[in-house]
């Protein structure tokens, strides 16, 4: 089985990271560190908003349900 393609997003964060990481004369592992930290940060933004999202859902449907009756 082959793998599912990435995300739009992960291939331009990948090109930023590899551009930046040559501007600043980065070697091979500290790229890849650098990666490394970059996608875990984008992670947890990922998963907070995320989460902050399904909480304003559910606090606006109970907000117009509420209204409605």
């Amino acid at each position: 089985m082959s793998e599912a393609p990435k995300a739009k997003w992960y291939d331009s964060l990948i090109t930023r990271v590899n551009t930046f990481s040559e501007e600043l004369g980065l070697d091979d592992f500290s790229t890849s560190k650098f990666r490394d930290f970059m996608f875990e940060v984008a992670k947890e933004q990922y998963k907070r908003g995320n989460k902050s999202g399904v909480a304003w859902a559910f606090k606006k449907a109970e907000e117009n349900a509420t209204a409605s009756s």
